[in-house]
């Protein structure tokens, strides 16, 4: 139901229940009237009788006397204030009567005389009056019954009186209602509907429609000129919102690769150490080797052996570039894969760190996964990251790092699991903050965790950690597998950096830098 027609409607309801109370009020005052001037006509009645019995001068006859009565019913029938009336005495004997009584026998077995007898007080009754006179010189009364029909307003006549007077205030309401409704709908209900549309267009993505001016000095007028400034203030806003929107998201993406980027960076600058020591190690045997080389006295036999160990440690050196270059930032392409070769790359990558601290690496990954639709840069960054989160856990005491798998329907979960100095309820909850760190100050970034969490849920996973104090601390990734007939994430792998290609194959050269 619209507002319209509940304002009509309570407003009707409303009248009809003041012409109510106004009809019935008008009842009651029009019987309470008519019952006190038939109170008046009955005491009217009582002193103009009592008066002429009481005159014995004018009566000129006894008290009680047959003369007297005819006297009287001279008097009464003279008078127009008498109709269909009888005297009669305490045994109810009539005494006088009008000639319009139509049954004598009826008018004396009337039993209101006892009523009167016994109260001695005149009584009004329907449209009789009962009247007690007491006759002069004497203790007896005698009791006349006079119709007043003729004196007071008829039931009819009240009764139309009350049918007029309802159907006017019946017109009056109607009159009234339909001004209310006419009021009403237009300098209320109409700019409430107008409110409504707009506000539904507003809620609809139109901002556009504006609500025409109603050109008045009242609320409402004041609530509409409010309504379309606030619209023209959000069409405004909206029209800029979405560059702003666009923007925004741009520098979210941006700073989102550069974290990614400076985690990377970091890492690397981490594993440095490892690498340098893997490079040092063959480079110094093979200066060692070229010095011996150099001696004119060493034999065929000595130098086989010196170039041999000059080749090894090449060999070893060409190793150490490859699995760096495969760290290196390249433009992601994701792509179904095994995790395996991913994990073995990563362990290959963290070894030295863990084996130079005296940690115990155990990579229990089987062969047999599912694949998973993902980008083996940015995994093989996320298990770096880990590896080298749980080593620096450890410390430099001894300690042990297990990788392993946990089955899930639909999921594959790889587990990162260390005996390092483990964190509480408090640190776990902000483990994935931005720039926190459990570290010392100047060795950890704060980056690691917030870098892994924002890969894995890039491709469609999650991260959860289980810890306690002093006791160790196991990451689970949890990757959904492939399946057939289901869509592959959508990833937001745009790492910008600089990019390398693989080591050259043998007797082809060193690879050529790019950027």
């Amino acid at each position: 139901m619209s507002l319209r027609y509940k304002i009509f409607l309570g407003a009707g309801l409303t009248m009809i229940l003041v012409v109510g109370l106004l009809s019935l009020r008008l009842a009651v005052d029009s019987l309470t009237r008519a019952d006190a001037e038939r109170r008046r006509i009955g005491n009217l009645v009582f002193h103009v009788v009592q008066e002429w019995i009481s005159d014995q001068k004018v009566l000129g006859t006894g008290s009680g006397g047959a003369e007297m009565w005819v006297e009287v019913s001279r008097r009464l029938s003279r008078s127009d204030l008498f109709r269909s009336w009888i005297i009669v005495d305490f045994p109810r004997t009539p005494l006088a009567w009008s000639t319009e009584l139509d049954d004598l026998d009826a008018a004396r077995a009337d039993p209101e005389f006892h009523r009167v007898f016994d109260s001695r007080e005149v009584l009004v009754a329907g449209s009789r009056v009962y009247v007690p006179l007491y006759l002069p010189d004497s203790d007896e009364y005698v009791v006349l019954r006079n119709d007043i029909r003729h004196l007071t307003v008829s039931e009819s006549s009240l009764v139309d009186s009350i049918k007029s007077d309802l159907g006017i205030l019946g017109l009056g309401t109607l009159l009234l209602l339909l001004i209310l409704y006419v009021l009403l709908n237009s300098l209320v209900v109409r700019p409430l509907e107008a409110l409504s549309e707009a506000s539904g267009r507003i809620a609809a993505g139109d901002y556009t429609h504006e609500i025409p001016e109603l050109g008045r000095a009242d609320e409402l007028s004041r609530l509409v000129d409010g309504f379309n400034a606030m619209l023209r203030n959000i069409r405004d806003y909206h029209g800029t919102l979405q560059a702003r929107i666009e923007e925004a998201s741009e520098k979210i993406r941006e700073t989102q690769r550069r974290l990614v980027v400076a985690q990377r960076l970091s890492a690397t600058g981490t594993l440095a150490a490892g690498i340098a020591h893997e490079i040092n190690n063959p480079l110094g045997g093979m200066i060692n080797a070229a010095r011996t080389l150099a001696r004119p006295d060493l034999d065929a036999e000595r130098r086989v052996v010196y170039l041999e160990l000059i080749v090894e440690g090449l060999n070893r050196i060409a190793e150490t570039v490859k699995q760096v270059l495969q760290f290196t930032p390249r433009q992601p392409q994701a792509r179904p894969i095994e995790i395996r070769p991913i994990v073995d790359r990563a362990v290959a990558l963290v070894q030295h760190r863990v084996e130079h601290h005296g940690i115990q690496l155990a990579n229990d990954v089987p062969a047999d996964l599912p694949l998973i639709f993902a980008e083996p840069q940015e995994l093989q960054q996320v298990f770096v990251n880990l590896l080298i989160n749980a080593a620096d856990a450890i410390g430099e005491r001894p300690g042990a790092i297990r990788i392993f798998t946990e089955s899930r329907p639909g999921e594959l979960v790889i587990a990162f699991r260390d005996d390092g100095c483990g964190m509480d309820e408090s640190e776990v909850e902000r483990a994935f903050d931005l720039f926190f760190t459990t570290k010392p100050a100047g060795v950890g970034t704060g980056l690691g965790l917030a870098v892994v969490a924002n890969i894995v849920q890039n491709h469609g996973g999650k991260v959860e950690i289980e810890s306690t104090k002093g006791v160790g601390t196991t990451l689970r990734l949890s990757l959904p597998v492939m399946r057939p007939g289901v869509e592959p994430p959508t990833l937001p792998l745009e790492a910008p950096g600089p990019r390398a290609d693989p080591p050259a194959a043998e007797g082809r050269g060193a690879p050529e830098a790019r950027t």
